[in-house]
């Protein structure tokens, strides 16, 4: 709207200026006043002709701007008078207005004389199909349409999309409430040295520990060392110490909901090159205090 005025007054000025160019005004001697300072800037030669070539620019241009705003106008007017008609008719149907123009909308994709009733009905139907509405089952069915496909492909589309977002948000939910239980577990877990099979600690603690906790290969040397002193990690581990263990890692197993790990003894002993890799349960750990938890893996 305000573009329009400020068109139409632009067109106006430029009209008045052109036409000036041909006609003196009594009351608008600066328009007058323009093209004689343009004569004398210019000179006299052609000065008339230059003039009139000149005005008769101006007024085309004001027209086309006046024609443009005035269209503007007119069909800012329109709307204003359709959107009173839809207030109106939305009230009288008792609806809010998106509803109606969503139902109005939707009468381009129904068959010709179709009621309101008509749309209620198909918008009771679509939603128990899974749409939004009877205007999401009508466009979908429509687009659809120019893919070459049918309405019960989308159909079958939406309910597996649907099934996917189900699934994808009950596998957040136990993400969100495994974290929370492993956070306050965290807190419980006891300080310096504890067992999980000797009833020390709740599972959901033992689980918090077991995801935290590093393999020692420190400890582990001390183990080989003195439990298998005689076999050849035993001998690794008295003679290369911790760069006979590698490949040192803990996991929980959420099946058997126990915590295990493993760990590889390398080197040569006895004139033989070993790599022997070792596994077992994980229920003895020790809590540092400092933020670190080291757990104990028993051979199986």
């Amino acid at each position: 709207m305000f573009i329009a005025f400020v068109g139409l007054m632009i067109g106006l000025i430029l009209f008045i200026f052109g036409i000036s160019a041909f006609i003196q005004f009594k009351y608008l001697n600066f328009a007058s006043s323009y093209w004689d300072k343009k004569r004398q800037k210019n000179g006299s030669s052609l000065s008339s002709l230059r003039k009139k070539i000149t005005g008769f620019l101006y007024i085309f241009v004001a027209l086309l701007i006046l024609l443009t705003s005035l269209g503007m106008y007119l069909s800012h007017l329109d709307n204003q008078k359709k959107e009173v008609l839809i207030i109106g008719e939305a009230q009288r149907l008792g609806m809010s207005v998106e509803e109606y123009r969503r139902i109005d909308s939707a009468f381009l994709f129904m068959p010709k004389n179709s009621t309101v009733s008509d749309y209620k009905k198909l918008d009771e139907d679509a939603k128990q199909m899974g749409f939004k509405d009877g205007y999401d089952y009508l466009i979908s069915e429509y687009r659809a349409k120019k893919e070459g496909r049918t309405i019960e492909d989308v159909i079958a589309d939406k309910k597996a999309r649907q099934e996917k977002e189900a699934a994808e948000k009950a596998s957040r939910a136990i993400k969100e409430a495994a974290q929370a239980r492993d956070s306050s577990a965290m807190a419980s877990i006891p300080q310096g040295q504890f067992y999980t099979d000797r009833g020390q600690v709740s599972l959901d603690v033992y689980r918090a520990a077991c995801k935290k906790a590093f393999a020692s290969k420190r400890a582990i040397v001390s183990e080989l060392s003195v439990a298998w002193s005689s076999s050849p990690e035993g001998k690794l581990a008295s003679n290369l110490g911790e760069s006979a263990i590698s490949n040192t890692q803990i996991w929980w197993d959420e099946n058997s909901q126990m915590c295990y790990g493993s760990y590889v003894v390398s080197g040569l002993a006895n004139g033989n090159n070993y790599s022997l890799r070792f596994s077992g349960k994980v229920q003895g750990f020790y809590n540092s205090g400092g933020g670190t938890i080291s757990g104990s893996i028993s051979r199986l």
